[in-house]
């Protein structure tokens, strides 16, 4: 909680799946299915002790997912469908899950680069005005990973971006941090790191072996990397939970409307 008592939350709203808890916390309070189901056929029978309803949201809808027409409301971490978003949104601060008193509470959001800037507007009128937040904040997930292990300074596209920065890309190719579901298949790690000196032989040694003894890398695989973005969150939400000019407010929001996000460094047309 903040100064105030007032509960921080964090919610890392992923593809596949829901995180979220708290500021500070070291661990998601709850991991659901980011997925919301309607039932193939009419029906008021129960599977078990769940009862089919028109309308199911994660942990349940998971559990009868082959008897309803399911849904992700988001792609590539990007919302596509901001109907069953909210029936996800209720779902977390809801009895369900977080059971929070959202008006005496604020929020940490995450969001992928590049979010679109129509996205982040759409989801802070969706925070301030249908859940009535007291403050917001919109992080971007490939930071929070980083606070999360700790380090600043993230096969082709590392070398790639890692080349674009021409003086510190030795220091780069030695802090690359894997973070996500995806990056829990087995032997990643070591393949990323194979196939990365393959290609700085190739293309900045120009085939010149004698000299890649010199090149050095690390890949930090750490054993929590699945909920990274939501611990990073975590940990910068704790850090900033009194610091009231680091987060949109509803005051701001009522004054401003969408013009709220140029705290956050976005253009808003």
């Amino acid at each position: 909680m903040d100064s105030q008592g007032r509960k921080v939350v964090v919610c890392d709203n992923g593809t596949g799946f829901v995180k979220c808890g708290y500021a500070g916390s070291n661990f998601p309070e709850h991991i659901f299915p980011a997925l919301v189901g309607r039932p193939i056929i009419r029906s008021t029978a129960k599977v078990g002790n769940i009862e089919i309803k028109d309308l199911m949201v994660g942990d349940e809808a998971s559990e009868l997912r082959s008897m309803l027409e399911v849904n992700y409301p988001m792609e590539n971490g990007i919302v596509r469908n901001w109907d069953d978003m909210k029936h996800l949104w209720d779902y977390t601060f809801g009895p369900e899950k977080l059971n929070i008193d959202s008006q005496n509470c604020k929020i940490l959001l995450t969001e992928p680069p590049m979010n679109p800037t129509k996205n982040r507007e759409k989801i802070i009128e969706v925070m301030f005005e249908t859940y009535q937040f007291s403050g917001v904040y919109i992080a971007i997930q490939a930071v929070l990973t980083l606070y999360a292990q700790a380090c600043f300074y993230v096969h082709v596209h590392i070398h790639t971006d890692i080349c674009l920065c021409l003086y510190v890309r030795a220091e780069f190719y030695k802090h690359i941090v894997l973070s996500g579901g995806s990056t829990m298949y087995p032997g990643l790690p070591s393949r990323l790191e194979r196939e990365l000196k393959q290609l700085y032989l190739e293309r900045v040694l120009k085939g010149d072996v004698d000299k890649l003894s010199k090149f050095k890398i690390r890949i930090e695989d750490p054993p929590r990397r699945k909920h990274m973005v939501f611990l990073g969150g975590a940990v910068l939400a704790d850090i900033m939970k009194d610091k009231d000019n680091f987060w949109m407010t509803r005051e701001e929001y009522q004054e401003k409307g969408t013009r709220v996000l140029e705290k956050l460094g976005v253009t808003v047309r």
